[in-house]
């Protein structure tokens, strides 16, 4: 899944109660992504491609 499908999970299920499955799901997945995604993005500034 990919951090906007994610994104879009847990703003459909903020309304629900503590008890929703999804809900807890998504707002334990989001923070991941996130911090996968910026993780990605600072490692794609560091790094050139060195074909020599």
């Amino acid at each position: 899944m990919n951090l906007q499908a994610a994104q879009r999970g847990l703003t459909v299920h903020q309304g629900c109660g503590e008890s929703c499955d999804a809900r807890r799901y998504f707002q334990g997945l989001v923070p991941r992504l996130e911090t996968i995604a910026k993780e990605i993005e600072s490692m794609r500034a560091r790094t050139s491609w060195n074909i020599w």
